[in-house]
């Protein structure tokens, strides 16, 4: 009879140190899992806040890209604005060149006619 008391006993401190095992697991498990769900929110706040990031830079690109493109088309307009001011000049003192030309060969050039010729010996 003694050796079944102490059968029962060593089995209920077994049982005991079985159940609250079990609940430390299980506590530990429940620990764990919210520690996970936290990390994973975390994660998912990191995510949320790249991604805005991402779009915001996204965003500043293509205003950059749009003020560039302005930029470089007031550019090219100034670049021929200024060739077409430089052709109207050129043209106008060719113009006045040819102008001048053509009178000195109709009229003959004064310094050439007050030139006397060079007697050859």
């Amino acid at each position: 009879m003694e050796t079944i008391y102490f059968v029962l006993g060593v089995l209920t401190v077994l049982v005991a140190l079985g159940v609250v095992g079990v609940f430390s697991v299980w506590k530990k498990a429940a620990s764990a899992a919210d520690e996970a769900h936290s990390v994973w929110g975390g994660i998912d706040s990191l995510n949320n806040d790249l991604g805005r990031e991402i779009e915001r830079l996204h965003q500043h690109v293509d205003i950059t890209r749009k003020e560039l493109n302005n930029d470089m088309n007031d550019i090219h307009l100034r670049i021929d604005q200024e060739f077409n001011e430089l052709y109207r000049n050129l043209d106008s003192r060719l113009d006045k060149l040819e102008d001048r030309l053509s009178k000195m060969y109709l009229e003959g050039c004064e310094p050439v006619k007050q030139h006397k010729p060079i007697k050859e010996k």
